[in-house]
């Protein structure tokens, strides 16, 4: 993933990394080392990206987005949250 401001301005806005002030030189640079770890996965329109049940092994931070949370109901319906 190519590293930019933009990128971590957008991470430290995310309440996990809420903490960080990206105008503290030691908080930026620990934003970009996070940053640099971080792999960049897209979407088609529809795709499920993560199902009830699955295990939480992947933490996913929306980029640039819109989505819809689902709750599937004991009748087999679909409820959006």
């Amino acid at each position: 993933m190519q590293i930019s401001n933009e990128i971590i301005e957008k991470l430290s806005k995310v309440e996990l990394f809420s903490d960080f002030n990206i105008n503290n030189s030691d908080d930026f640079e620990i934003l970009s080392e996070i940053c640099q770890i971080l792999e960049t996965k897209n979407f088609a329109t529809g795709d499920v990206i993560i199902q009830e049940g699955d295990i939480g092994d992947v933490l996913y931070i929306l980029y640039e987005t819109i989505c819809c949370v689902f709750n599937l109901q004991k009748r087999g319906f679909s409820l959006k949250l």
